[in-house]
């Protein structure tokens, strides 16, 4: 078990294939930090793949955790197609499509310097986060493959029937979304760059094309985030509202610049 300050390295040219085998719960040792300087794939192997109740597992999921840091330079890669496949089409998934990075209850964040791409769901999803940082970040999905996937979705004939399936109602609606909002389209695939909700977070220099939420801003105070280039992309959103209260104030966004579409 790593040890408080110990330092976990995926050296420069090594790649290494994944999935995960379960949730890491803290407390976890203090300021440990995930060097990944190479590349993590994780495998598309769906069958493999473990699940928690409603959802899989994630492919990094840490929670309770101090001053950890996940930086280096490489890269994570979610292959995420055959999971797009799988979740459009009959019969579906009645699990929730699992995220490349997973963390709640996190102070001390810090995750830099990294490039992601093709999440199976949302690329960096934080939660409970008291003071993080998520900086310098390149995040990608090949939303030219989702637009595919739709439009023959759209096509095929099982959209036609009638059904009490309550995958396929989703789906249809999910369909619905991604034909009518115009000019730019979202795709129904919910691979979000990031989101955040917490308290003291920063976001900045990202460059994201993902054809949706870039960065989705979830029950939080006091956010900032800056100098973030959208390629074809939805926006930055904040979730003003849970059930009863509102919930997210004092935030600050600046400096986007959209690079498609004005």
């Amino acid at each position: 078990a790593a040890r408080a300050g110990d330092e976990i390295l995926i050296p420069y040219g090594a790649r290494y294939y994944m999935i995960p085998k379960c949730e890491i719960w803290g407390p976890i040792a203090e300021n440990i930090s995930l060097r990944i300087s190479g590349s993590i794939s994780a495998l598309d192997e769906i069958e493999a793949w473990p699940a928690n109740g409603s959802k899989y597992i994630s492919l990094l999921s840490i929670h309770y955790a101090n001053g950890l840091q996940v930086n280096g330079g490489g890269m994570i890669e979610g292959n995420g197609h055959r999971w797009w496949w799988k979740f459009l089409f009959p019969p579906g998934l009645n699990t929730k499509r699992p995220m490349l990075i997973d963390f709640s209850h996190v102070q001390n964040l810090v995750i830099e310097n990294l490039a992601f791409f093709n999440s199976p769901r949302f690329h960096i999803h934080v939660t409970e986060a008291n003071t993080a940082r998520i900086s310098n970040l390149v995040i990608l999905v090949d939303w030219q493959h989702q637009q595919h996937i739709t439009r023959i979705a759209r096509n095929t004939q099982i959209w036609q029937q009638q059904s009490t399936s309550s995958w396929l109602k989703k789906a249809r609606a999910w369909l619905q979304i991604a034909f009518i909002t115009n000019p730019f389209p979202m795709f129904p695939f919910n691979t979000d760059g990031v989101d955040v909700a917490g308290s003291d977070i920063l976001v900045e220099n990202l460059f994201v094309e993902n054809w949706d939420d870039v960065v989705a801003i979830k029950p939080s105070k006091r956010i900032f985030s800056q100098s973030t280039e959208l390629g074809p992309s939805a926006a930055k959103r904040a979730q003003a509202y849970s059930d009863w209260h509102w919930c997210t104030r004092n935030v600050i966004v600046r400096n986007v610049t959209s690079l498609f579409g004005g």
